[in-house]
């Protein structure tokens, strides 16, 4: 079958490993991220070139500055075992402490999409009290070191424990986006860019 594998990454602590695993969970493909250190690798996202995002952008703390969005070429053509990453490396214009106080701690994140030529980081809210917004930020999907450019502010909900999107994901056409939680799946259309 042509979808019958997909490509995963290990979260933060793990090895720079991309993998492509078949809907056994048998490992298929294994790809050494080379120049990909996995400080806290959280999410994966595609182009319609193939082209793979890794989202090294875990912030737990909010005392991260080394945020980083890696970007390898169509895994599925590599013939070797090491893959090369282009660094798109980011700040958030709006945060100023690290880690700021924990009433404004808003800047860890593990959603990634991309659409056009750009991506975008939906943040985890981690504030006390929680406040259920999420920040959304865009940067190009080419290598270089960018202020990430505050796109909306959402306020999903005010539960702690479901509130906090973990996942995001974007329809092919572009019109539906769709957010993970713990235990809900918050859907958007009719949005403007």
């Amino acid at each position: 079958l042509k979808d019958s594998t997909i490509w995963v990454i290990e979260d933060g602590g793990n090895k720079d490993i991309l993998y492509k695993v078949d809907f056994n969970g048998d490992i298929v493909k294994s790809l050494k991220v080379k120049n990909g250190d996995n400080d806290d690798w959280e999410d994966l996202t595609k182009d319609k070139l193939g082209n793979l995002y890794i989202a090294d952008i875990g912030n737990n703390d909010n005392s991260r500055d080394n945020l980083t969005i890696y970007k390898v070429p169509n895994p599925e053509i590599e013939p070797g075992d090491k893959i090369d990453a282009e660094k798109i490396e980011l700040n958030y214009p709006d945060q100023k402490e690290f880690p700021p106080k924990k009433s404004e701690r808003f800047f860890d994140a593990e959603a990634l999409f991309h659409y056009g030529d750009k991506l975008f980081i939906v943040t985890k809210n981690r504030s006390n009290p929680f406040t259920g917004v999420a920040h959304i930020y865009s940067v190009p999907d080419t290598k270089g070191e960018y202020e990430a450019t505050l796109v909306a502010k959402v306020n999903l909900c005010d539960e702690w424990e479901t509130c906090q999107i973990t996942g995001i994901d974007i329809s092919p056409s572009g019109e539906k986006v769709v957010a993970l939680s713990y235990g809900k799946l918050f859907i958007f259309t009719d949005f403007s860019w």
